[in-house]
């Protein structure tokens, strides 16, 4: 599939730095004799920065963090190459969902796969890719959003960092948006490891009202997209492969190379995954229905779309689950077992 956006980002990648895959083993396998890092990270995206700044000492130009993201968000992507293709109704109402409740960041934690690239239509952007980071130094776990914008030079050039360590969602994203208000009013310095927020800004207007625009424009990209994602974590997101034979979820088994070194392959084709084809259905459906009825006596009421945590389980089994419950009429008849995917993801 040599037309999808993704493989066009990993084969510029390759072109930008040649080697730089062959490299990845060798990284991983330092590191690993130095620290451990969760099975829902790929790789801490500090590998990513040696190879961009040619390693030792050397430090990453403020204006070439954008390549670290780059490099990270696809090597991460690779050993699966999974793009979600979502049902276009239920993408809009995803996309204007609203952050509200208390969403526990861990739920960001059961992406499908260590880095997912989901399409967009008609927002401006292509698509992006999303993955779990970890830095080991100070035990930060953070959700990067390497946004696919078709109009800039580099399509890869802009991203949002949401730091997930303590709190809810609404509070990584406040977070960001304090970051950032931070960052525009030059009262905080930026270490290397989180330098990507400060390059988001560094070619922003002085002027303090064009600021507040993009502070306001950080919340307004944040929140969609990451709802967009949560539906991926969600207990009842229904994913189905596009090709044969049939993929399920889940990370390749590392293989050795010749020199008995330990590796992740990459996936051997892309997979396009059906992402909500069921719900978006039932959801034109119910819309259809009320359009026919409209002047008459109203199936049921309208509710708006929310996030719901629910628990399951009971005893050592409890467990917290997500659920998202779509803009439709109560009595809207869904599909009574959608897909489940769940993934213990090793290195």
């Amino acid at each position: 599939m040599p037309g999808l956006r993704p493989i066009q980002h990993l084969e510029a990648v390759s072109r930008d730095f040649p080697g730089v895959w062959k490299a990845y083993p060798s990284l991983i396998a330092q590191l690993r004799k130095r620290s451990e890092w969760p099975s829902w990270c790929f790789f801490p995206t500090g590998g990513a920065a040696a190879i961009v700044s040619g390693g030792g000492n050397n430090r990453v130009p403020l204006d070439r963090w954008h390549d670290v993201f780059r490099i990270a968000a696809l090597a991460a992507w690779r050993p699966t190459q999974g793009i979600y293709r979502f049902d276009p109704t239920l993408l809009r109402d995803l996309l204007e969902t609203p952050m509200d409740g208390d969403l526990p960041t861990a739920h960001l934690q059961r992406l499908p796969e260590w880095c997912v690239y989901v399409e967009l239509d008609g927002s401006g952007l292509a698509g992006f890719f999303a993955y779990l980071d970890y830095n080991i130094y100070q035990s930060q776990q953070s959700l990067r959003i390497v946004l696919d914008d078709p109009k800039l030079p580099n399509p890869l050039s802009r991203n949002l960092v949401l730091h997930l360590n303590d709190g809810t969602l609404k509070d990584a994203i406040e977070g960001l948006v304090r970051n950032s208000i931070a960052l525009l009013a030059g009262q905080q310095t930026v270490p290397d490891n989180f330098a990507a927020e400060a390059h988001a800004l560094a070619a922003l207007p002085e002027k303090p009202e064009e600021k507040n625009r993009h502070v306001e424009y950080i919340r307004q990209l944040a929140e969609p997209l990451v709802s967009v994602i949560l539906y991926l974590c969600a207990g009842e997101a229904e994913m189905r492969p596009t090709r044969e034979p049939k993929r399920t979820h889940g990370p390749p088994s590392p293989k050795r190379d010749r020199d008995g070194q330990l590796y992740v392959p990459p996936a051997r084709r892309p997979e396009v995954w059906e992402t909500g084809f069921q719900l978006g259905a039932a959801i034109r459906a119910a819309e259809e229905n009320l359009d026919a009825d409209h002047g008459r006596s109203p199936r049921g009421h309208i509710r708006r779309a929310h996030w719901h945590s629910y628990w399951l389980g009971s005893g050592e089994s409890r467990h917290l689950e997500l659920r998202w419950l779509p803009p439709i009429p109560v009595k809207l008849e869904l599909p009574e077992r959608p897909t489940r995917h769940r993934v213990d993801r090793r290195n």
